[in-house]
């Protein structure tokens, strides 16, 4: 995959911690506050034990003592308070940043108009990536820099008060800092390269528990004895998984072993130090306390800043991939001339011009210059053998694939030059490969037309005209009844039941009702709506949908040719371009593939009724 998420830019750091004081300003606000006092705290306590220790060996009176010793008492108190206040800060701002990116990564992956990219393993590596960060890379951003901005604070404060007492101390532990800070920036980016090298393992890892733990592979799972192989493939690329970041962290084990003995034998040569120099007078005890808390302070305080500085680096990397994928807008969205904030409105005849394509750039074409015209109002079918090329036209029709070469028009404009949503929201579409929604029936159907979903007339209608009221009636709660075999109905402890289940030829009417709920299309697609239906009701079915969508451009396509007949114009597909176009009548009268497999079917029919 493209190796940009390696390249962060320290310009985009503001950008991205804005983001979480967008999404929770005061508690954001609230965790920054609390990590400067966390972070000056420490400093004030060594300095305020030196002064009682200072007092107490001078003899001071017991008034001063006990002064100091409150000043003490109340910056423990901060110092105990202070931490946990922040992470209830930290924690609030976490939920409120990441539910605030993660609106706008899917809000972006809903503008994409070509679903080529979804088909793209790089867009969905980036994908998984962006969740990733997502996720994370915010919080953990802002977490890592304010605890750095801490971590420097409190070294700051330490190491300051080392240069007064010993300069030379305080140029060995900040040169001994260094190395710790490079290693914790070292890690973090072979992390985040650990992470893109097992973005396809950790992908085909998921794809295989799905396959084991869904329903929609359960029957083919257990009828071929699939469970284990696909079980062992999953454990393959866990392992695999495992081995690269067991790798990554073997070196940073030996990285930071050496890099811990190196500090401790600082601390220790300096703590030593200051304990003879102590012995011999030329340190007070109160010097003595604030030389030791420093010292070994500065190395907590050096690690966290540096911890912190990784984690946020890691974040910045991760951060690219988000910023990739919400970067994406629709294709040929740059063309679309429609106003801002006002649907565009199509109607007229749909032209289909020169029209070429194929999935990519290596592969076949699959269509190869379709010349296509579809009057207003009126119906034509589409046919052809498997592999013709008819689905491919069909999500071309519908904006869902960009051409390759070629155009496509509705009433004289090209639809690159509208918005994606006015078009498809413009197409009513019946597809074979329906979705079955884990929801309740009234929803399923309602989903064709969002701004009616509380219309129970409207979803009643519709249901009636794909003839699936009557069973919907008769389920257990009725229109509400849950279709879902994977959740429960209702979400109390108590009284759950579980959904119904229908068979397939009722979903199939349920999903016809939801295409039934679409108003105002200017494109009507029946794509085999009726595939799992038999015969009888198959005719029955689309004669109701073609009186239902009658003064609305209809495109019908179906294997079974006796379904179609009917309609105003039928063209054949044949290897990517139109080999025939007429009506039944002229189509049988020309001899060809039409009338080949219309013959076919119709003495299947034939032999059947004998």
């Amino acid at each position: 995959m493209q190796k940009s998420a390696r390249k962060p830019s320290l310009r985009r750091l503001p950008a991205i911690l804005r983001i979480a004081f967008l999404a929770a300003p005061l508690p954001a606000a609230g965790y920054l506050v609390l990590t400067v006092l966390g972070g000056a705290v420490p400093t004030a306590l060594a300095w305020s034990t030196k002064g009682l220790l200072d007092k107490i060996a001078r003899g001071a009176g017991s008034d001063g003592i006990v002064r100091q010793a409150f000043l003490l008492a109340l910056l423990g108190v901060a110092s105990a308070l202070a931490p946990r206040l922040a992470r209830h800060c930290q924690a609030m701002t976490q939920r409120a940043t990441r539910l605030w990116m993660r609106d706008r990564l899917f809000r972006a992956l809903n503008e994409v108009r070509d679903i080529s990219w979804f088909e793209d393993p790089v867009s969905m590596d980036r994908v998984q990536l962006a969740l990733n960060a997502s996720t994370t890379a915010p919080e953990v951003l802002l977490a890592g820099c304010l605890s750095a901005l801490q971590g420097a604070l409190i070294a700051v404060g330490l190491l300051g008060s080392l240069w007064v007492i010993s300069p030379v101390v305080f140029l060995l532990l900040t040169v001994a800092a260094l190395p710790v800070l490079a290693g914790q920036l070292l890690l973090s980016r072979e992390q985040t390269r650990l992470e893109e090298d097992t973005v396809q393992a950790s992908r085909r890892e998921v794809f295989y528990r799905m396959l084991i733990t869904g329903l929609d592979a359960v029957k083919e799972v257990r009828i071929f004895g699939l469970g284990d192989f696909f079980r062992e493939r999953m454990n393959r690329e866990t392992r695999s998984i495992h081995l690269a970041q067991q790798r990554v962290d073997t070196r940073q084990l030996l990285r930071q072993a050496v890099l811990a003995v190196l500090s401790a034998v600082v601390v220790g040569g300096c703590v030593v130090w200051s304990a003879a120099e102590a012995a011999d007078g030329r340190l007070g005890i109160g010097d003595l306390s604030v030389f030791i808390a420093a010292a070994a302070g500065v190395q907590g305080a050096v690690l966290q800043t540096a911890t912190g500085i990784g984690d946020g680096y890691k974040s910045l990397l991760a951060f690219e991939s988000y910023r990739a994928v919400t970067g994406v807008r629709a294709a040929g969205a740059a063309k679309a001339t429609g106003p801002v904030g006002e649907p565009v409105r199509l109607d007229g005849d749909i032209e289909v011009r020169d029209l070429w394509f194929r999935y990519s750039d290596e592969g076949d074409w699959v269509l190869r210059g379709v010349d296509l015209t579809i009057p207003a109002g009126r119906s034509l079918a589409l046919v052809g053998v498997n592999g013709a090329g008819k689905s491919t036209l069909v999500k071309l029709l519908c904006g869902l694939y960009e051409p390759t070469r070629g155009s496509i028009s509705v009433g004289g404009r090209d639809i690159r030059t509208v918005p994606a949503g006015d078009h498809q929201l413009g197409v009513g579409a019946i597809f074979q490969d329906y979705m079955s929604y884990d929801l309740s029936a009234a929803e399923n159907i309602g989903l064709g037309d969002l701004g009616r979903l509380e219309d129970r007339a409207a979803i009643r209608a519709a249901a009636g005209r794909a003839g699936a009221d009557g069973f919907l009636e008769s389920l257990p709660d009725g229109y509400d009844t849950l279709l879902s075999r994977i959740f429960f109905a209702g979400d109390a402890a108590g009284g759950r039941s579980r959904g119904t289940h229908l068979s397939g030829g009722q979903w199939q009417r349920l999903a016809v009702a939801r295409g039934l709920m679409k108003r105002r299309s200017h494109l009507v697609i029946l794509d085999e709506p009726s595939s799992g239906l038999d015969a009888e009701a198959e005719a029955a079915l689309h004669e109701a949908l073609l009186d239902d969508a009658a003064g609305t451009t209809r495109l019908l396509i179906s294997h079974r040719l006796g379904a179609v007949k009917a309609a105003d114009a039928i063209a054949v597909l044949e290897q990517g371009r139109i080999g025939a176009l007429g009506d039944h009548r002229a189509l049988m009268a020309a001899g060809g593939t039409y009338h080949r497999l219309f013959t076919v079917q119709a003495a299947g029919y034939a032999d059947a009724a004998v």
